[in-house]
C-alpha cells in the first residue's frame, strides 16, 4: 500500500476516533491485521468527495471491501451517523463553509430493491 493521502486533519480525527469502535480481531489473532479506522473513513471520504465506484477507490487506502465493511459496521451499530455530524459540525464552527470543504450535509440508508445503499445529500 503506497503512503496514502490525509483527507482529515489531526483535529478533526480526534473528534471522530472516539466514536468509532476499534476494528473487530479474530479471537484466535490469525490474520492479517485490520485496516485503521482512519484510513478507512477516509477511503470512505474519498469515495463522497469524488462520487467514483468503490473498485476506484486508490491502492494508497485500505481495499474498497474493507472500507464498505467499515461503513456498514458503523451504521448497523448507529455510530456513523455520529461521525459525519462531529466532523460537519467542526467543520462548521469554523464559520461559513465552502461547498467544497462541507462535501455533503447528510448521509442515511435508502431502499433500493432489496439490499440497502447508502445515499449523500447536498444542499445548495
Amino acid at each position: 500500500m503506497k503512503k496514502r493521502q490525509q483527507l482529515l486533519t489531526d483535529e478533526q480525527w480526534e473528534l471522530i476516533e472516539p466514536l468509532l469502535p476499534q476494528p473487530r480481531r479474530r479471537k484466535d489473532n490469525r490474520g492479517r491485521p485490520g485496516a485503521s479506522n482512519r484510513s478507512c473513513f477516509e477511503g470512505i471520504l474519498w469515495i463522497l468527495q469524488t462520487g467514483a465506484a468503490w473498485r476506484f477507490l486508490p491502492d494508497e487506502f485500505p481495499s474498497p471491501a474493507t472500507c464498505w465493511r467499515g461503513l456498514k459496521q458503523w451504521q448497523d451499530e448507529g455510530v456513523g451517523l455520529d461521525a459525519w455530524r462531529a466532523l460537519l459540525g467542526a467543520l462548521d464552527a469554523g464559520g461559513p463553509l465552502k461547498r467544497s470543504q462541507k462535501g455533503s450535509d447528510a448521509v442515511g440508508k435508502t431502499k433500493r430493491g432489496k439490499g440497502k445503499a447508502f445515499m449523500v445529500t447536498e444542499t445548495v
